[in-house]
Formats: structure tokens, sequence, C-alpha cells
């Protein structure tokens, strides 16, 4: 299923250790753009107040392109 950003956003924030790192696997989870103001990793980052990785393009079976990393 596919989560909506009001969803993302009400999610109860988790107990991350400080040097924690979340990484979505998903196509253009890094992306933002005209359809959206901030990419699901930007959402992810912004709810639970720890870095994310999101991916910038097509995801294959290995890890291809650029990523999004969110400062905290």
């Amino acid at each position: 299923g596919t989560i909506s950003y009001d969803e993302i956003l009400s999610l109860p924030r988790l107990s991350w250790a400080k040097d924690a790192t979340l990484t979505l696997y998903g196509c253009n989870s890094g992306i933002s753009g005209e359809a959206r103001n901030l990419s699901i990793a930007e959402l992810f980052s912004e709810s639970q107040k720890t870095i994310v990785c999101g991916q910038k393009g097509a995801l294959f079976p290995l890890c291809v392109g650029e990523y999004f990393h969110s400062a905290k």
C-alpha cells in the first residue's frame, strides 16, 4: 500500500539513537519537485527528527543513483 504525507507526519516519533539513520529504499524517495514540496525522505526526517536517506532515481536490486541525505 501507499502511505500519505499526512500519515507519515502523524506517525508516532520513535526513540532514535543520536547516530541513527533511516534509509528508504524506494524509487524517488529522495526527490521533491513540482508534484511535492518535500520528498518522502524529508517528511520522515521532519517527523522522526533523525537523519534519513532516500533514493534519487530508480531502484533496482542494487542501489543505483544518488541519495538524498537529510540533516537532523
